[in-house]
């Protein structure tokens, strides 16, 4: 172009069209700060959500077996049997027994608790019982064994004897001997036997005896065995 002054205008406005743009520093300082509380917001809200630590509940027993011992028509004491919690957190749980003879209290409960191990002697002849008991709870089951020994009465037995007299006016006393075995290895059970009867309180049961008594003269001398007799003890 010929004429200055349209040259001049022509770069000026060259160069503004090719020059870079400036970013005002006001806004880059607006877009920094709005960003800032965004990504604090976002930490304190994951915080404030985030799920508790979770609790395990483990049932744990103070014994594996129990054992009792009775005899017939008597009552048994009861025991107690510690139900704890060894996990975190509450552990609730039920319990049952097998037996009818075998009852437990309380069935249900929060540990930590004592339960009363109760057996029943109604109805129970002599002999050995076994019976379990089942806690259950914190998803995990505990068995207990229970063993009741039910024994007879020992009744006291005896065994009555009597004998007649013989003629033998110098006959003063009479001696019993007894055995185990039928016709042989007597001994001596009672000496100066002054009538003609005899209780013998010393008898055991399941057992029979043999019986032979000797008659006892004024000079000491005694004479051969009885005819013998047996008694059985139940």
């Amino acid at each position: 172009m010929d004429n200055p002054e349209c040259d001049s205008a022509y770069e000026r406005l060259l160069a503004m069209l090719t020059a870079p743009p400036v970013l005002p520093k006001a806004r880059l300082l607006t877009c920094v700060s709005s960003v800032i509380p965004a990504v604090a917001l976002t930490r304190k809200l994951f915080a404030v959500t985030s799920a508790p630590p979770a609790t395990t509940p483990v049932l744990a027993v103070n014994a594996t077996s129990l054992s009792f011992t009775a005899q017939t028509g008597t009552s048994v004491s009861p025991e107690g049997l510690s139900v704890t919690n060894t996990g975190t957190g509450t552990l609730t749980f039920s319990g049952s027994s097998d037996q009818t003879w075998l009852a437990l209290s309380p069935v249900s409960g929060t540990a930590p608790a004592n339960l009363m191990i109760s057996p029943s002697m109604n109805g129970l002849k002599a002999g050995t019982y076994t019976g379990h008991v089942t806690l259950a709870g914190g998803g995990s089951t505990k068995i207990v064994t229970v063993v009741l020994t039910v024994t007879a009465i020992q009744v006291a037995h005896s065994v009555a004897l009597a004998w007649k007299t013989g003629t033998n006016a110098h006959i003063v006393s009479y001696s019993l001997y007894r055995s185990t075995i039928a016709g042989s290895s007597y001994g001596l059970t009672a000496s100066a036997i002054g009538g003609t009867a005899y209780s013998d309180q010393s008898v055991q049961p399941a057992t029979t005896y043999y019986y032979v008594l000797t008659a006892v003269d004024d000079q000491g001398r005694e004479s051969a065995y009885s005819s013998e007799a047996h008694a059985v003890i139940p």
